[in-house]
């Protein structure tokens, strides 16, 4: 077993604020989601169907105002199709009596929400939905992103300092796959869930999205280094390379389904790790820890 380690290196306090190659940009992705809403019952109602790894998903709406978030909604590797009638319906309405929404949820009871964060809480529940219920390939709570055709994965759940991990790797020249979840097939490709990268500021619960069009990887990858890297504050670079096992475990850990279907997520998970560096530890800083996992990525 190989250990990593660079104690004569600064350490980079906290998570980085450089965003001098990561701002925020237009997407035309968006601008084909708009076009892509459906009007119904003369206006009434607004309509965004679509299927993403055999799952049939419809999103409605009556507040024209949410046009544009709801939209954004739509992934663009999702395939849109305004004739589906699926069963799984995520319905926001307004209730006049509160003027507060009610967002409706298959398998769910409705719940209020409050404006602004009626479309965020939809996509919360969509997100969770698709990733429970898509039996074609396995969602795994991590960061991705493609670097010279192959993917390198940052498995963990929030709070880990993966979103910050993935901002700063794509700044060193990556693309951006996902911050959320990574879709690994039944072929052990990982596949790009790519909403707007999203990195919560402040105690207020505020989170600031970038959208990184054209910096984005739309095309199932191979796995090539898998980073089991977890931030701590004040921590030197500090890594052990782990066995196949060991890393089909970490992914494990981190799968959604993996309870529902563990054998199929298992099988996905040792076919993604195959031949792929897996490296397990912690750093003090995303900057420093994009530059390491980058030079790994050089010799592997």
């Amino acid at each position: 077993m190989r250990h990593f380690a660079n104690n004569s290196l600064a350490v980079v306090p906290g998570q980085e604020k450089d965003r001098s190659r990561v701002t925020h940009q237009s997407c035309s992705v968006q601008q084909e989601g708009q076009d892509k809403v459906t009007n119904l019952d003369k206006g009434q109602s607004r309509r965004l169907a679509f299927d993403a790894w055999g799952v049939q998903v419809a999103l409605e709406w009556d507040n024209p105002d949410y046009d544009e978030e709801m939209s954004r909604l739509l992934l663009p590797n999702w395939t849109h199709n305004p004739e589906l009638s699926p069963d799984a319906v995520f319905r926001l309405t307004v209730d006049p009596s509160t003027g507060r929404d009610r967002l409706y949820g298959p398998q769910a009871s409705a719940r209020f929400v409050t404006p602004p964060y009626s479309v965020a809480a939809v996509e919360s529940r969509l997100h969770m939905h698709l990733a429970e219920t898509t039996r074609q390939a396995v969602y795994v709570h991590a960061g991705a992103v493609e670097w010279q055709g192959a993917v390198v994965l940052v498995p963990g759940r929030s709070y880990t300092g993966k979103t910050t991990l993935v901002r700063a790797l794509v700044a060193e020249g990556a693309r951006y796959m996902s911050d959320e979840f990574a879709v690994i097939d039944e072929e052990g490709l990982v596949h790009p869930f790519p909403r707007p990268l999203s990195i919560r500021g402040g105690s207020d619960g505020y989170i600031e999205r970038y959208d990184l069009a054209d910096q984005t990887c739309l095309e199932p990858k191979p796995l090539a280094l898998l980073a089991a890297v977890r931030f701590r504050s004040g921590a030197a670079w500090c890594v052990q390379e782990i066995s196949a096992g060991s890393a089909v475990l970490e992914l494990f850990d981190n799968t959604v389904a993996a309870r529902e279907v563990p054998v199929f997520s298992l099988e996905c998970l040792a076919r993604a790790v195959q031949g792929a560096l897996c490296l397990k530890g912690e750093h003090g800083g995303a900057c420093e820890a994009a530059r390491h996992l980058q030079e790994f990525m050089k010799l592997n």
